[in-house]
């Protein structure tokens, strides 16, 4: 894991100054590449970032404006990369490049577009293809790269980053041209291919020769899961009052690489690739009672965690994001539970009661899942979870868990 955290040397010392001449000049001389980007998320279901950077760490066009995404650009020549080739000239995409013209260049809103310095430009030889690959937010430091010379994103997060407004949120970028739309019912638009062997005349909107020739507009996707709770009481009990005051979950991963080179997203039932994920951490969300005043900090998401048994209460609210884990096999999902019951006839608070629930689960990125917990007389189930895709908010029911 130590190579998440070191400086990466370049990836190949290769010129990107001057760019090679030829005699078909789609425009002008030159032209600088510009670039647009958008996590397009139209749904609260799908997209609960708080406007107004709160934190919880989950990004949306607002936080993606402030914090800026890298781009990594590859110029391959006449040659066509090909990861689905034998041909290690052609499969490789140090081999296969002509020379890297961008290399985690920093692009940031300038409050009407998004611009970066100094501009680069496309190739003079109109039959010329670029690669490009684009995440967020940006880091300030070359980013570790696989055996073929992809980069991928570090990802390390801490048992407290939850309640301390500091979860991570790595998004990684796809085109957003109609032509590679997937089909999928309810996505309107928000997959896009990976930028793979683009000439100029292939940027802009639409694959084809246009106004917007020049532009790469990028798709942002959710690297992390996103867990949402839901609590509902199985019997209520007349007079009783039935509150949540912590919340422990866990197993999570700790660390990963999310490899930004070769994650799809031409439809919602792909899912970002993730490497080198290992550690098991446990995150605590607790509710405090503070009659005095004294500063003892209630957490946002438990405040009002009172249940009844007509409608289930969110739990986490703003949802918890996690590196993807498979809990379909020995190690499953535990959500633990301690709730107290109050009389409400007498005030009386009773001793605190915990129990647990474990869940058969393979969570995979961009994706949210809402589990519904059904909390009996000292019990906990897990008796369905929504599955939401985060790009467009639509749901889909799994019961029988």
């Amino acid at each position: 894991m130590k190579r998440l955290l070191q400086l990466i040397l370049p990836l190949f010392l290769l010129s990107c100054s001057t760019e090679p001449t030829g005699t078909e000049n789609p425009t002008t001389d030159e032209v600088a590449m510009g670039f647009t980007a958008t996590l397009s998320e139209t749904n609260s279901a799908g997209s609960r970032a708080p406007e107004d950077f709160r934190g919880w760490g989950e990004h949306n066009n607002d936080s993606l404006k402030l914090k800026g995404f890298g781009v990594y650009c590859w110029n391959t020549g006449a040659k066509s990369y090909d990861p689905e080739s034998a041909d290690p000239t052609l499969n490789d995409i140090r081999k296969a490049t002509q020379y890297l013209l961008m290399r985690n260049q920093k692009v940031e809103w300038t409050g009407s577009a998004w611009d970066y310095s100094p501009s680069k430009y496309w190739p003079l030889i109109s039959s010329h293809k670029l690669t490009l690959r684009a995440y967020a937010p940006y880091v300030d430091y070359q980013l570790p790269v696989d055996a073929n010379g992809f980069p991928q994103l570090p990802v390390v997060v801490y048992a407290d980053d939850y309640c301390n407004n500091t979860q991570k949120d790595p998004l990684w970028g796809t085109s957003r041209h109609s032509a590679y739309i997937s089909d999928d019912a309810n996505t309107n638009g928000r997959y896009g291919a990976l930028y793979n062997n683009y000439t100029y005349v292939m940027s802009g909107s639409n694959l084809t020769a246009d106004e917007r020739d020049g532009i790469i507009d990028w798709y942002f996707h959710h690297g992390m899961t996103k867990l949402g709770l839901q609590a509902i009481l199985e019997e209520p009990k007349p007079h009783t009052e039935v509150r949540i005051i912590k919340v422990e979950t866990g197993p999570y991963y700790n660390e990963g690489l999310l490899n930004i080179f070769t994650s799809p997203s031409e439809r919602s039932s792909e899912k970002p690739v993730w490497s080198d994920r290992a550690g098991d951490i446990w995150v605590t969300i607790a509710y405090h009672h503070d009659p005095d005043g004294t500063g003892t900090k209630i957490h946002d998401d438990l405040t009002g965690a009172v249940l009844n048994g007509s409608s289930y209460t969110n739990i986490a609210v703003n949802g918890l994001l996690a590196i993807p884990r498979d809990y379909t096999g020995e190690t499953k999902l535990t959500i633990r539970v301690t709730y107290e019951e109050t009389d409400t006839s007498t005030g009386i608070t009773g001793l605190p009661v915990t129990v647990e629930a474990t869940v058969d689960l393979d969570a995979k990125g961009n994706t949210v899942y809402a589990l519904q917990m059904l909390l009996g007389a000292e019990s906990l189930s897990i008796r369905s979870f929504v599955n939401i895709d985060w790009q467009s908010g639509s749901y889909g029911l799994i019961d029988g868990l």
